[in-house]
C-alpha cells in the first residue's frame, strides 16, 4: 500500500496487496477523479493530488485504493475489512458496482516529518597553534540532515565558522590559531525533506556530537524555523604551545629606538602568520611556537631597506640571523658615505656589479633603477644638502 506521507515528498500511486483472491485495480486511471493506477490521494480540502504534488507537514491526506476480486470463486462482503499499511481503513462500494466484485479502501493520514533528536559530525579538526582554520572534511554521521553549505561568507565557509572566544570574534581563513586561546567551531545544520529537528519552545531540542564529544551548545538561527535550520557548536580547551622556535641575531643601524618588525608569511598570504617587534640596533629576536612549513621572513625598519629571508621549519628550531641596512648603503656596512657612491659608480661602469640586497640598498632615490641619479642622491646626503634620513 502507499507509504505514510512525508513533508516535501510526492504522493505514491503504487499499491499492492497480499490478500488471496484480491488485486489492486492498477489499470484504472481517471484524470477527473484523480485515480492513477487505482490509487487516489486527496487533501483535507477535498482536492485531488497529482504525481507532482507535495505533502505539507501538519496537513491531513486521504488515500483511496480500488480493489477487485481476482477471479471467480472469490467475492467481498459487506463485512470485509480493509487495511492500509496495517491501519484499519474505511471500506465502501463503487456506485453501481456490487461490493462483492469491486470495493474501495480509504484511510486518512496526518503528514508528519520524522523527528531528529540526535545528530553527529565526524572529521572535526582539532585546532593547533600556528595553523589555519579548516572548513572542509567535516561530514554528518546520521540520516535526515546535512551541513548547510549555503552559509558562506568572509567568516563562515561551507556552513562552518571558527570563533576566538578570547576576543569573541569570528576568525577569517587567513588568521592562525594562537597558543593560550580558546576556540569554538560552529556548524549550521539543515534537515532533509521529510525530516525535522525536534524543537522545545522556539529552540532545537537535538543532542549533537562533534567527533563523539557532546556539543557545547545548540540554538536556532535568526529568521529560520528551528525545525529546519539550527546551529551547533563545540568549544575546545585552550591551545597548548606547539611548534618550534625561529630565532637569531638582529642587526640594524641609525636610530637605536626605532622598532624592527619581523614577520613570517605563508606562501600567498599578505598577513603574517607570526610576527615580532624588537628594538635596538644590535639585538636578538625569537618567534616561538612556529608550525612546520615554509615561510618568507620579512624584516623592516624606518629609513632601512626591507629585507626577505626564506625560512623552513621542519621538526627543529631554526636559527636565522637578520641584518638590514639604511637606504643608500650599497656596500652594507651600516653607513652611507663615499664608499657607497663609489660602489654604485663601479656598478654603472660594470666594473663590479651589485646584486641582491646590496643592489636594493643602492637605489637611494627609490625609483627602482640604480644609476647616476642614485650617486647624486648619496652625494647630496653626504654634503647634508638633502639628508636621506
Amino acid at each position: 500500500m502507499p507509504p505514510q506521507p512525508k513533508p516535501g515528498y510526492n504522493p505514491s500511486f503504487g499499491a499492492s496487496t497480499n490478500t488471496t483472491g484480491a488485486a489492486i485495480e492498477s489499470d484504472y486511471n481517471n484524470s477527473t477523479t484523480g485515480y492513477i493506477s487505482g490509487v487516489q490521494w486527496k487533501d483535507e480540502s477535498g482536492n485531488t493530488l497529482k504525481l507532482t504534488s507535495k505533502f505539507v507537514a501538519g496537513k491531513r491526506y486521504t488515500v483511496t485504493v480500488s480493489v477487485l476480486r481476482k477471479s471467480e470463486g472469490y467475492e467481498f462482503s459487506s463485512s470485509t475489512k480493509g487495511y492500509i499499511n496495517y491501519n484499519t481503513g474505511t471500506v465502501s462500494s463503487w456506485g453501481g458496482v456490487a461490493i462483492s466484485v469491486n470495493l474501495k479502501v480509504s484511510y486518512t493520514f496526518t503528514c508528519t516529518a520524522t523527528k531528529i533528536t540526535s545528530a553527529g559530525l565526524t572529521g572535526v579538526p582539532t585546532p593547533a597553534a600556528g595553523t589555519y582554520p579548516v572548513y572542509t572534511g567535516i561530514s554528518v554521521t546520521g540520516t535526515g540532515y546535512h551541513i548547510d553549505t549555503t552559509y558562506d561568507d568572509v567568516t563562515r565557509r561551507n556552513g562552518i565558522a571558527w570563533v576566538d572566544t578570547n576576543i569573541n570574534k569570528m576568525m577569517k581563513s587567513t588568521e592562525v590559531f594562537e597558543a593560550g586561546h580558546v576556540y569554538t567551531i560552529n556548524v549550521i545544520l539543515a534537515s532533509n525533506t521529510g525530516y525535522e529537528f525536534a524543537v522545545s519552545g522556539s529552540s532545537p531540542d537535538v543532542t549533537v556530537k562533534f567527533g563523539g564529544k557532546e556539543a557545547t551548545g545548540t540554538n536556532s538561527v535568526s529568521g529560520k524555523e528551528p525545525s529546519r535550520i539550527m546551529a551547533a557548536w563545540y568549544t575546545f580547551p585552550a591551545l597548548e604551545a606547539t611548534g618550534f622556535k625561529v630565532s637569531g641575531s638582529m642587526t640594524s643601524y641609525i636610530s637605536d629606538s626605532d622598532k624592527i618588525t619581523i614577520g613570517l608569511y605563508k606562501s600567498g598570504s599578505e598577513i603574517p602568520a607570526y610576527s615580532k617587534i624588537v628594538n635596538g640596533n644590535a639585538n636578538s629576536y625569537s618567534v616561538d611556537n612556529v608550525a612546520p612549513g615554509s615561510y618568507t621572513m620579512k624584516v623592516s625598519k624606518k629609513n632601512h631597506v626591507d629585507r626577505e629571508y626564506a625560512v623552513t621549519v621542519n621538526g627543529a628550531n631554526v636559527t636565522q640571523d637578520v641584518k638590514i641596512c639604511p637606504i643608500g648603503d650599497a656596500n652594507n656596512d651600516g653607513k652611507v658615505n663615499a664608499k657607497d657612491s663609489n660602489a654604485i659608480m663601479r656598478h654603472i661602469s660594470k666594473a663590479s656589479i651589485l646584486t641582491g640586497y646590496n643592489l636594493a640598498c643602492a637605489n637611494a632615490n627609490g625609483d627602482t633603477k640604480v644609476n647616476a641619479k642614485d650617486v647624486n642622491r648619496i652625494l647630496r646626503h653626504i654634503s647634508k644638502a638633502e639628508p636621506l634620513f
